[in-house]
């Protein structure tokens, strides 16, 4: 299985690059390209492992150039968000402990109480951590625009195996039994 780049809409791998010379398609549904391509086709699988817009894996589909400039975004601005919220955090404590270091003492106390100060200082954390608590969602752009389909290539049926007819047939819903070349070829030109 390879997994094409979100960009890439259609490929055809001719037979003498070891493909099976038949256009393959990003499915559609509802009229929108599916986010996620899965070619399992195996003769151009073999050529695709060489191409660097597929991937043999789901997790390593590559980007499209505006993706990775949409998660170089993000990804700047999450780390300035981060940034200011440790810098908020850090005043907040900063107050928080001189507060604490000023309160009155209690008469009857000889001394300030540091395991009741280290209570304090974890509630007030606790309470910052939890108002800063707000996860971003992850948001992918799907391009608005979608390609045209191919145009369909004229091949001359009588120069390709008559294995890759048979499977041509089965992929276009036509009987695929049989093994005569003349007979697949007859099949797919009446529906042409």
């Amino acid at each position: 299985m390879r997994h094409a780049r979100s960009d890439v809409m259609s490929v055809a791998v001719p037979l003498e690059a070891g493909g099976c010379g038949v256009s393959h398609s990003r499915p559609v549904t509802n009229g929108v390209p599916d986010e996620v391509w899965t070619l399992t086709c195996p003769a151009c699988e073999v050529f695709l492992a060489k191409d660097p817009l597929w991937s043999a894996t789901e997790a390593e589909i590559p980007e499209t150039p505006d993706e990775v400039k949409i998660r170089e975004d993000n990804e700047k601005r999450g780390q300035k968000a981060l940034e200011r919220s440790q810098k908020e955090l850090s005043g907040r404590l900063v107050e928080v402990v001189e507060q604490l270091a000023s309160a009155q003492t209690p008469a009857h106390a000889a001394e300030p109480d540091p395991g009741l100060i280290a209570r304090l200082v974890e509630a007030q954390v606790a309470k910052i951590l939890a108002e800063q608590a707000h996860p971003q969602p992850s948001v992918k752009i799907i391009p608005a625009t979608v390609e045209p389909e191919p145009e369909p290539v004229e091949m001359d049926l009588h120069k390709l195996h008559w294995k890759t007819l048979q499977k041509m047939c089965r992929e276009r819903g036509l009987p695929d039994d049989g093994s005569s070349k003349d007979e697949f070829i007859r099949r797919l030109k009446v529906t042409a």
